[in-house]
């Protein structure tokens, strides 16, 4: 083995050297990145995706690019990309934070840059920051706040829960206008551009169509109170707008499901509907509106009646029986009183009450009240107006058994001119009475005991000459209430009534007056009296300068012994010169009050309205005039009420000849 001399191993070192510098000049001149020339061109041909995210990887395709990563700049509309992988012919990026929509740019080595032909769009995710309202119905529009939506409408996918939306009302890149869609549930709402999708934070909450399951009960009348069972009821009343074959009645309550009305008036037969937010359900059937009083039984005559009988200017009426008078029989003012008696729905004559002693111009008949086994007929002409009452017994085939007059009776104080009867105590007005002056007026009790009735006390009130106390009474249990239709407390004939007790030995314990009492009111022409409420008609009473006598009711309630007006009736159509109020009757939750100068079927031919108490509140629930009315019948000029039966008084009738009258029976 021979050993190189340090000269040689000098001389080997430089060789190498020499060798490996020739070596790298020749590979540098190949290197088209280092040492570029004119015949090397670095392109891009393409890229794919053309759109996408932040991160999202895009493929560049072309050629001349480095092989090395680090040797290519690669930049989306200006913002440098991190590469991937390189190789002469495809580089691989991710999308840049930051970057924008617009060209790619390349940078290899020294070689110029070049650019995309087509802009890479860069797409952002939709955000939802807020939806109102957050919650509806099917159809309910929607406004969805946020960002990166798109202006064409298409390109927008808006899901409830996983139903797509179909309608669009407003479309931008920041908010969205929808319907919810059928079949939407409660669920996050969201939106998806470009195949990225948003999702809300919170639910919306879908409430279902309304849909009416029960209208209980089925009918009634106007005031009845009605639930309506639902399905997607309104939260709060006045969320459910209720109507009664097209009338809109008043939500009282909503407990759940369950809405509670109640049959509002002007309703009739017909479907029940709900809305609930501009969705509305309908009930299946139809719910029947009755009203009460609308049959009409009976009609009845005086029997021989002839021209001028008036007959039905005064009636009453207890159970099965009723009691008509008419006290003008014959033209005489002799007057003359029919019991009638009730068998099944059929109404019948069952005794004319005769007096042997009236004579002419007695009136007999001009005010007539039934309770229990007694009848009270008046004739406050007897004896030159001094007046009397008289008395007959159901037990004794109706016959008299006895006539009553004022201890302290005076001619012309037309004692009988009114009168009623409860139990075994009698009311009757003597209203031109001059207690303290003239024609002041007075009203006087009387009670049975043993069969034998006797006067016990004599009414008046604190009032002026013609002031006509005692116009018209009534009593019921504990209390009489007496009309006095010519005072002057709110003004001229203004009218008041007054109120007695029998436990304060018939001592008056109220005044009444309207509280919007006026001139020539009338207030006290007719009054009527059951358990806690007292009704005082005032046929004069004027509304407004456009209705001049169109008349008005008056309920007063005893509420803790003292008695308060609590409503006033008027009725719904009233007209100038109806007279509403002229006579009322009163029997547990109804009301009625005749209007005898209504023109409801020709001038002056009558009619009679009822009411109804709902929760405090008297409502109009029927007017009601009978078949075969005709002008100047007068109906309505008497009325009375017991249970289910009303009879009322058409004292101008002319079936049998001009004004003979007649009075009809009427069922509730």
């Amino acid at each position: 083995m021979s050993i190189m001399s340090s000269s040689e191993k000098i001389n080997f070192i430089l060789v190498s050297l020499f060798l490996l510098f020739l070596y790298s000049c020749s590979k540098d001149k190949d290197d088209p990145v280092n040492n570029p020339d004119s015949n090397t061109i670095v392109e891009i041909t393409g890229f794919t995706p053309q759109k996408g995210t932040k991160d999202t990887e895009v493929t560049i395709n072309g050629k001349n690019f480095a092989t090395t990563v680090i040797e290519n700049t690669v930049k989306f509309n200006g913002t440098t990309a991190t590469l991937t992988s390189a190789s002469a012919t495809q580089l691989k990026v991710n999308v840049p934070e930051g970057a924008t929509t617009g060209p790619i740019t390349l940078k290899v080595g020294q070689f110029p840059l070049v650019t995309s032909d087509t802009d890479f769009m860069v797409i952002h995710p939709p955000i939802i920051s807020s939806f109102s309202p957050d919650s509806g119905l099917t159809g309910t529009e929607v406004t969805i706040q946020g960002q990166n939506f798109s202006e064409v409408t298409g390109d927008n996918k808006v899901r409830f829960g996983n139903i797509l939306v179909t309608e669009f009302i407003t479309t931008s890149t920041t908010k969205l206008v929808v319907k919810v869609p059928e079949m939407a549930v409660t669920g996050k709402i969201s939106v998806t551009v470009n195949e990225l999708t948003a999702e809300s934070t919170d639910n919306f909450t879908v409430i279902g169509s309304p849909n009416i399951i029960q209208v209980s009960p089925n009918q009634g009348i106007v005031g009845d109170v009605v639930n309506i069972t639902m399905e997607n009821a309104g939260i709060n009343p006045e969320d459910n707008e209720v109507r009664f074959n097209g009338v809109l009645a008043k939500v009282d309550a909503v407990d759940g499901n369950v809405i509670t009305t109640a049959v509002p008036e002007g309703a009739t037969t017909g479907k029940v509907t709900v809305e609930v937010n501009g969705q509305i359900a309908e009930s299946d059937v139809d719910f029947t509106v009755t009203y009460p009083f609308k049959t009409e039984l009976d009609k009845l005559l005086a029997e021989g009646g002839i021209a001028g009988d008036i007959f039905g200017h005064s009636v009453d009426i207890d159970g099965d029986y009723a009691i008509v008078g008419g006290p003008s029989e014959e033209g005489s003012n002799i007057g003359t009183v029919l019991i009638f008696k009730r068998n099944g729905e059929s109404w019948s004559v069952h005794k004319k009450l005769t007096v042997d002693e009236v004579i002419p111009d007695d009136g007999f008949g001009s005010s007539v009240a039934i309770d229990g086994d007694y009848a009270v007929v008046g004739a406050p002409g007897v004896d030159a107006n001094t007046g009397a009452i008289y008395v007959f017994d159901g037990t004794q085939n109706w016959s008299q058994v006895q006539k009553l007059t004022a201890n302290d009776k005076e001619i012309d104080d037309f004692f009988g001119y009114s009168v009623d009867i409860s139990g075994n105590y009698i009311i009757t007005g003597a209203m031109r009475d001059d207690v303290f002056g003239s024609n002041e007026g007075s009203a006087y009790i009387f009670e049975e005991n043993g069969g034998n009735w006797s006067q016990i006390k004599k009414l008046y009130g604190n009032l002026n000459e013609t002031d006509l106390f005692g116009y018209s009474v009534a009593i019921d249990g504990d209390y009489a209430v007496v009309g006095a239709q010519l005072d002057d407390e709110n003004g001229f004939n203004s009218g008041v009534a007054f109120i007695f007790d029998r436990n304060q030995n018939w001592a008056e314990i109220k005044k009444l007056a309207a509280n919007d009492g006026t001139n020539t009111d009338f207030f006290g022409t007719a009054v009527a009296i059951d358990g806690t409420y007292v009704i005082v008609g005032a046929p004069g009473h004027d509304h407004g300068d456009m209705l001049v006598n169109d008349g008005a009711a008056y309920v007063f309630e005893n509420q803790g012994g003292n008695w308060f007006q609590i409503n006033k009736l008027t009725a719904q159509d009233g007209v100038s010169n109806d007279e509403f109020g002229s006579a009322v009757a009163i029997s547990g939750s109804y009301i009625i009050v005749g209007a005898p100068k209504k023109d409801e079927l020709g001038n002056n031919s009558g009619v009679f309205y009822a009411f109804k108490v709902n929760e405090g509140s008297w409502n109009q629930i029927s007017k009601v005039s009978p078949n075969d009315s005709q002008e100047g019948d007068a109906f309505g000029t008497a009325v009375a009420l017991d249970g289910d039966y009303a009879i009322i008084g058409a004292m101008n009738d002319d079936d049998q000849g001009q004004n003979s009258g007649s009075a009809y029976i009427f069922k509730k």
